[in-house]
């Protein structure tokens, strides 16, 4: 594996152990941002680990680059990102809006992981 997808790698899962901190703390919004930013930290470790630019952090449109490089995400892959990207943006959302909570900070979790997983799977098969 390739330095840059190592580091980012590393990224995901220190993100994604923040995520699982917060979560258990009660702070459902630090949780939704921590796990977006562990699932677009694992798909951008696929560009690094096959040396292609990348300059997006929404993970909808990561999953889409990636069919461009014959990398095709399953529907709940493509569903999870969609659904991380909606709940990070609820938490920078315009007063009024409703916070992400509990219910929303335990998907946002499922949701990382079945990023990673295809991650993780990806980068098996390429090795």
């Amino acid at each position: 594996m390739r330095e840059q997808a190592h580091l980012r790698i590393n990224a995901s899962n220190r993100e994604e152990s923040m995520a699982r901190v917060l979560s258990r703390a009660g702070f459902p919004e630090g949780t939704v941002l921590h796990a977006h930013r562990a699932a677009a930290s694992a798909l951008t470790a696929l560009f690094a680990h096959n040396g292609w630019a990348c300059t997006s952090d929404q993970c909808e449109a990561l999953c889409n680059l990636l069919d461009s490089h014959q990398i095709t995400s399953p529907r709940e892959v493509l569903d999870a990102a969609r659904v991380l990207d909606e709940q990070a943006q609820l938490v920078t959302a315009q007063p009024g809006t409703e916070p992400p909570n509990a219910d929303d900070a335990s998907t946002a979790l499922d949701r990382a992981k079945c990023v990673r997983n295809f991650v993780n799977t990806v980068l098996t098969r390429q090795s």
